[in-house]
C-alpha cells in the first residue's frame, strides 16, 4: 500500500480532506526527520507524518509549547523550558501524542537508553 492508503487504515478518525491535502506535501520531507526505510519503519513514519500534520494545520508559526500554568485574572499563561535531554527538537516531538509515540518507537535506533 502506499503512504496515504495506510494513514488512512491507522488513523481512520482523521478528516480525509486533510489527510489528501497533507500526507502528498509531507511525503518527500518525513525522510528528513527520520532516515530509515518506510517499509520496516512504517508504525514510526506514520506517527511522524501525523506529527507533522498536526504541527503544520497549528494556528500561528511559533512552536508549539506545554503550558505549565493559566490565569484568569489578570490574564497569565506559563511554558514550559525546553527540556535539557534531547533539546528542541525533543521538545518539538513532545508537541504532540503522535510524535511522543514517534520518539518510542524510534528510541531503540539511537543507541542504549538510560537505565
Amino acid at each position: 500500500m502506499s503512504l496515504i492508503d495506510d494513514f488512512k487504515t491507522r488513523f481512520p478518525d482523521w478528516d480525509t480532506t486533510q489527510v489528501d491535502t497533507y500526507v502528498p506535501i509531507l511525503e518527500p520531507v518525513w525522510p528528513s526527520y527520520y532516515g530509515r526505510k518506510y517499509d520496516d519503519n512504517k508504525e514510526a513514519v506514520l506517527n511522524l507524518v501525523a506529527h507533522l500534520i498536526v504541527m503544520e494545520t497549528s494556528s500561528g508559526s511559533a512552536m508549539a509549547k506545554n503550558v505549565e500554568s493559566k490565569s484568569v485574572g489578570s490574564v497569565s499563561v506559563s511554558y514550559s523550558a525546553a527540556t535539557q535531554t534531547g533539546g528542541e527538537l525533543y521538545d518539538f516531538f513532545r508537541a504532540t501524542k503522535y510524535g511522543v509515540r514517534f520518539l518510542r518507537l524510534t528510541a531503540s535506533h539511537y543507541g542504549g537508553k538510560a537505565v
